[in-house]
């Protein structure tokens, strides 16, 4: 039972959940959460992006302890600069690549690890659906120019090819690695047994929290995981009704500020009147 603020964690999903880039973050959700970390709340981002695509909004929010990025395969110290934990794909992502690559030459390809942000194959998909909404640039490179150990690859196609691929891919790949749809345009590649949800069992595992604690909000299917983990699972009005039916509790939409009607929602459970302005 939610009795008190300063023994929650709320972990939210960034893209159409907190906002929609290349929107700023609706001011009501910035104001509630600082509203509930001052009141002793724990607030951590839980996104598929990289460190360096997650900090532009890290640095707009009260985030005052690690966060899970590339979808729960790390768990990072925004504050400190640190990564504390990550999975990193097998060798064979390569192999997977290619064979991709050989079926659908349109798509385009990241390249994602620590420090590490390469574009492959047709760079034109990933500028239209990664770095003009993200305003991060990736290197471009190549599949076997790639240097150091990979945490997550996202293939960036039209929304009409991305089933297809996804099937391709879960029927080569699926054995040893993640095969996710975490928007209509992206699917993404992790390493084996990881998502948001396993990595919030590693998150309560490392900082001692009980599960019962952990407030998840998200409203796509990569979240799915963590809202079936969390103890408290929460989702968004326009967010797919599968993921509705697993929620306590569903906010309005995303840019009128669902944030801010989660945190006003905590604040009734636990007798905590909200501002007139809210």
């Amino acid at each position: 039972m939610i009795k008190k603020l300063s023994s929650l964690w709320i972990f939210s999903d960034i893209d159409g959940t907190m906002v929609e880039a290349p929107n700023p973050i609706p001011r009501r959700n910035l104001e509630a959460l600082q509203r509930f970390t001052e009141n002793g709340g724990h607030f951590a981002i839980s996104t598929g992006r990289t460190v360096e695509a997650a900090l532009q909004y890290a640095n707009d929010l009260p985030v005052n302890v690690p966060s899970i990025i590339f979808n729960g395969g790390a768990i990072y110290d925004f504050a400190k600069k640190k990564m504390l934990y990550a999975k990193y794909l097998s060798r064979t992502w390569r192999d997977y690549t290619k064979a991709v690559l050989e079926h659908f030459p349109d798509v385009g390809i990241t390249l994602m690890g620590e420090g590490l942000y390469i574009a492959a194959g047709n760079y034109a998909s990933v500028k239209k659906y990664l770095v003009d909404i993200d305003h991060v640039v990736p290197v471009q490179g190549t599949i076997d120019g790639t240097p150091g150990e990979l945490i997550k690859i996202i293939f960036v196609a039209e929304e009409k090819d991305t089933p297809a691929l996804a099937k391709f891919l879960s029927q080569i790949a699926s054995r040893e690695m993640v095969v996710s749809r975490s928007s209509p345009n992206f699917v993404e590649l992790l390493p084996f047994e990881v998502d948001k949800g396993t990595c919030l069992k590693e998150y309560s595992r490392l900082f001692q929290i009980p599960m019962e604690n952990m407030i998840a909000i998200g409203d796509y299917f990569n979240d799915e995981a963590m809202l079936r983990t969390a103890g408290y699972p929460v989702t968004v009005a326009g967010a797919p009704e599968e993921l509705k039916s697993l929620c306590h509790y569903v906010t309005g939409p995303c840019m009128e500020g669902a944030l801010a009607d989660l945190v006003i929602h905590l604040e009734s459970l636990c007798g905590i009147p909200s501002p007139s302005y809210c």
